[in-house]
C-alpha cells in the first residue's frame, strides 16, 4: 500500500510541477476516495484532491498556501495547526512515515471530524505526502464500544468491569497514602425492587433504577464513584475519609434518599428500599475479592437486622454468620433464576412395611433434597432449609421439590410396580401458612395426574403448633382431596393431644432420637411403646424412623409398628436405584440378615 501511495505521489508531482496536466484536471487522483495532499518543505500546498477539499474555489485557493490560511477558509478550530506542524516536522527529521489522529473542532459547531492522518516524506524530503481517510463513524462506535464496555446502558452508572479495574487502581494508590485517610466501600442492594418488576413490569422497574441512579448521583460527591455490578445493586467508592463516622453518614443520606417514593405516571411505589453493607480500606485489607466478599456478608447482614439499614463488616461475624449469608444469597439466586435442576437433586430415603409372608418390602418413599452449590460445595439439609425457612425461600423450593417428586412417581408408575407404593414429602411451616398452598398442591396433582391418595405431606410437631386457623383449614383442604397427611418427628416437640386431634393426620413417625437410644434406655422405650399405643388408639400408622440394627428391629416389631426406616433397610438412594428395586420387587428377608439389603 504504501509503494503504490508513493507512486501516486510521484505520479502527481510529476505532472504538476511539468504542467503538464493541471492540477484539475488529475481527474483520477481527484476522485479517490481519500484525502491526498501533497507540501512543499515549508508546509505549503503543492496539490489537493477533491475528497481533500471539496469546495473548488478554496481548492484553487490552497496551491501556494498553508494549513492557516485552509483552517481560516473551512471555518476549523486553528488549535489543530500545531498538531499538523509537529508530525509534519517529526516526518521531515525522521524521513519516514508519521501517522496520527487528528479532531477537526468545527467553529460555531459542536460535531468533531476525526481524521486518520500520514504524512510521508518523498523525493529525499523536498515534498511531504499527506494522505488519510475520514474515520468519524469507526471512532464514534469504537467509542461507543469502549463507553458500553466501562457502562451500564440503562443508567450510564460505571459497570462491574469498570468496577474491578477503578477499585484495583484505587486500592494501589491507597497503599501510598500516608496521611491517615481512609476508603470505604459501600455495597447497596435495593429492598422489594422484584415486586416492582412482579407488580408494575419490567418498565417501570428500568424506569425506578434510572431514579434510582439519578439520586446516587444527586446524594453524592463528584469525586465519588458510583456503580452498577449488578440488576439492583450498586457500589459506591468514597475516598479520602478521615474515618468511619463518614462513611456511615452517607450510608444514611443515601437511604433516606432511595427510601423516598416513586413517582412513575400516576402511580406512587413506596416499598423499595435499600441495605448498604460496608467495608473500609485499609481497615479491613487491600485486596479487591476479599473485600467484595467481606463487603456482601455486611450487606446481608444488614438485610437480616431489617430494611433500611447498613452494617461495617466485623471480624466477630462468626464463620457460621458467613455461611449462613452465603447461603441465602445462592439459594436467592436459584429462586430468582429458577435454576433450581443445576445444584438441587432428589435422592428418596425407602420406607419398609410387611406383606403377608412378614417379608418386608418397599412400600413407600420419603423424598430428600439435596444441595451442592458451586462455591459452597455440598450443603446438608439441616443447614440450609432453617435458612430457606428464615428468608420464606422454602417456599418456591418446596415447590420445587413437590413438582420433581410427581415427575419421578409418574416415571415409575410407567416402568414398575407401584400399586402400594407412595411418596411422602416434607411440608415447611412456612408453606403451611400460604394462603395459596392448596391451590398450588392441586395443580401439581393435576399437570402431573397422580393419584392424592398416592402423596403424602409430613409435617413437625413445630409446623403445626400455631393459633392460626389458617394451617388448619389448609390441612383439612390437602386431606379432602385425598393427600395424606404424617406427623414427622413425633415425641421431639411439644404437641399435646389437642393440637394431635385438630391435625387430619393418618401416620405417626417416630423420632430416630428415641428409637437410637431403645437398647439401654427404658424411658425411651417406654416412650416409644406409648407413642405406638397413642397412634393405634387414633387409628394410625406407625412409622419408626432411623432403625439402624437387629435389635431395634425386634423392638418395634414386637410392639406392632408398621413400617421402617433407617440405615439396616436402605441409605437414602437415587431415583435410578430406586426404580429398579421396584421393578425387581424383591423383598427383604428379616430372617436372611438383610443379605439382599439395597446397596448404597
Amino acid at each position: 500500500m504504501r509503494k503504490l501511495i508513493e507512486k501516486l505521489a510521484y505520479w502527481i508531482l510529476k505532472k504538476v510541477s511539468s504542467h503538464s496536466v493541471p492540477f484539475n484536471n488529475l481527474y483520477l487522483v481527484d476522485k479517490l476516495p481519500m484525502d491526498i495532499a501533497v507540501y512543499d518543505r515549508e508546509g505549503r500546498y503543492v496539490y489537493v484532491n477533491e475528497n481533500y477539499c471539496p469546495d473548488e474555489a478554496i481548492r484553487k485557493k490552497l496551491i501556494g498556501r498553508d494549513d492557516y490560511f485552509y483552517f481560516e477558509q473551512i471555518n476549523a478550530n486553528q488549535s489543530l495547526l500545531t498538531i499538523r506542524n509537529t508530525n509534519r516536522t517529526k516526518a521531515l527529521e525522521k524521513n519516514s512515515k508519521v501517522h496520527f489522529l487528528e479532531a477537526i473542532h468545527w467553529n460555531h459547531k459542536e460535531n468533531i471530524t476525526y481524521y486518520y492522518r500520514n504524512f510521508l516524506p518523498i523525493e529525499g524530503g523536498k515534498y511531504v505526502l499527506s494522505y488519510g481517510s475520514n474515520r468519524t463513524a469507526m471512532f464514534l462506535a469504537q467509542k461507543e464500544l469502549k463507553y458500553l464496555a466501562h457502562h451500564d446502558k440503562l443508567t450510564g452508572l460505571h459497570n462491574r468491569d469498570a468496577f474491578n479495574e477503578q477499585v484495583d487502581q484505587v486500592l494501589r494508590e491507597q497503599e501510598r497514602v500516608i496521611d491517615g485517610t481512609i476508603v470505604a466501600l459501600l455495597f447497596c442492594d435495593l429492598d422489594n425492587f422484584k415486586l416492582v418488576n412482579d407488580s408494575h413490569g419490567h418498565d417501570h422497574g428500568d424506569m425506578v433504577l434510572k431514579e434510582v441512579a439519578d439520586r446516587f448521583r444527586k446524594t453524592l460527591r463528584k469525586s465519588d464513584q458510583i456503580f452498577r455490578i449488578g440488576g439492583d445493586e450498586f457500589v459506591v467508592v468514597l475516598r479520602n475519609l478521615k474515618n468511619d463516622f463518614e462513611a456511615g453518614l452517607v450510608a444514611q443520606k443515601l437511604i433516606h434518599s432511595i427510601s423516598q417514593p416513586y413517582v412513575i405516571g400516576e402511580i406512587s411505589i413506596n416499598y423499595v428500599s435499600m441495605c448498604i453493607g460496608i467495608v473500609l480500606v485499609p481497615h479491613n485489607g487491600l485486596e479487591r475479592e476479599s473485600l467484595v466478599k467481606k463487603a456482601d456478608t455486611a450487606m446481608y447482614q444488614a438485610k437480616k437486622q431489617g430494611k433500611k439499614g447498613y452494617r461495617f463488616y466485623s471480624e466477630e461475624l462468626t464463620e457460621a454468620t458467613i455461611l449462613s449469608l452465603k447461603m441465602e444469597k445462592n439459594l436467592r439466586e436459584l429462586v430468582i433464576n429458577r435454576d433450581f435442576g443445576k445444584q438441587f437433586d432428589i435422592e428418596y430415603q425407602p420406607i419398609y412395611g410387611k406383606d403377608n409372608a412378614h417379608r418386608y418390602r418397599i412400600v413407600g418413599s420419603e423424598v430428600l433434597v439435596r444441595w451442592n452449590n458451586p462455591d459452597i460445595g455440598y450443603v446438608h439439609p439441616g443447614h440450609f432449609i432453617p435458612v430457606a425457612e428464615k428468608s420464606d425461600l422454602i417456599i418456591p423450593i418446596g415447590q420445587w421439590v413437590l413438582e420433581r417428586a410427581l415427575k419421578d412417581f409418574r416415571k415409575l408408575e410407567q416402568s414398575a410396580k407401584v400399586e402400594k407404593f407412595y411418596v411422602s414429602v416434607n411440608l415447611s411451616a412456612k408453606q403451611l401458612h400460604s394462603k395459596e398452598l392448596v391451590k398450588v398442591i392441586q395443580e401439581v396433582i393435576n399437570r402431573f395426574g397422580i393419584d392424592p391418595e398416592k402423596l403424602q405431606f409430613e409435617l413437625t410437631e413445630t409446623s403445626y403448633l400455631a393459633k392460626d386457623e389458617l394451617v388448619y383449614d389448609n390441612l383439612k383442604a390437602l386431606r379432602n382431596i385425598g393427600v395424606k397427611i404424617a406427623i414427622d418427628d413425633f415425641g421431639s416437640g411439644y404437641a399435646s393431644m389437642v393440637y394431635l386431634q385438630k391435625v387430619p393426620a393418618s401416620t405417626l413417625k417416630i423420632d430416630r432420637s428415641f428409637v437410637r437410644h431403645l437398647a439401654g434406655n427404658e424411658h425411651h422405650r417406654e416412650l416409644v411403646r406409648s407413642i405406638i399405643q397413642l397412634g393405634k388408639n387414633l387409628n394410625m400408622d406407625i412409622v419408626a424412623e432411623g432403625v439402624e440394627d437387629w435389635e431395634q428391629l425386634q423392638f418395634l416389631e414386637g410392639h406392632n409398628c408398621d413400617k421402617f426406616q433407617g440405615f439396616l433397610f436402605s441409605k437414602p438412594i437415587s431415583f435410578t436405584k430406586l426404580n429398579k428395586e421396584l421393578e425387581l420387587n424383591r423383598p427383604v428377608n428379616v430372617r436372611s440378615g438383610f443379605s439382599n439389603k439395597i446397596p448404597s
